[in-house]
């Protein structure tokens, strides 16, 4: 929908916005999956009962829109999060599915030529959702953006962490080579020294 009828997409949006807020994967996926209810309750009440109901083509080009508008801070830590401890029984049923799309979105904008795209797409008759070509264009650069700074800061944390443990290792490892001369005390407490 163009204009004055666009698609309201401010509810999945900010489900979207605040994931980074949740601290477990159950949390994480009860928020992707508002975000998905709240698509289709837009995209139901964008196509009226002029249509039939939108199916998963409308569904996940809808999802990358939000994801574009949206662009949530630490979304692939977020993802990444979830695949690694989420129970394999949180991933079953509707929370799975949004959560499927939600990585299926992603990983088309990471993959994304836009120019090669754009001049493939048409809206054809009896599209439901457009977004103009600049405007997309934008959010997926500011998505990318987001997403590459992201991975280097995971990986800057990464190559920090890597650098305390070696010297860490090193603090120990002349503790322990130490000269055996020098003096040692003796902490210990006897029973009789407690009152």
């Amino acid at each position: 929908l163009n204009g004055k009828n666009d698609i309201d997409l401010s509810y999945p949006v900010q489900q979207l916005k605040s994931l980074i807020q949740e601290s477990s994967p159950r949390q994480m996926l009860q928020t992707i999956l508002l975000a998905f209810r709240g698509i289709n309750v837009a995209l139901n009440s964008a196509i009226g009962q002029h249509s039939t109901p939108p199916g998963a083509d409308d569904v996940l080009p809808t999802l990358i829109l939000t994801v574009l508008r949206a662009n949530p801070p630490g979304l692939l830590t977020n993802i990444l999060f979830i695949e690694r401890f989420a129970a394999v029984s949180l991933l079953r049923g509707e929370a799975g599915y949004a959560y499927t799309n939600l990585c299926g979105a992603v990983q088309f904008l990471r993959d994304l030529n836009v120019d090669e795209h754009m001049a493939d797409v048409s809206m054809g008759e009896g599209a439901v959702l457009s977004i103009d070509p600049a405007e997309f264009r934008a959010g997926l650069e500011k998505c990318r953006m987001k997403m590459k700074a992201e991975e280097e800061e995971k990986e800057s944390a990464k190559a920090t962490n890597d650098g305390l443990k070696t010297s860490t290792d090193a603090v120990v490892g002349n503790i322990q080579d130490s000269d055996e001369s020098s003096p040692r005390f003796d902490l210990s407490i006897a029973a009789s020294d407690v009152r």
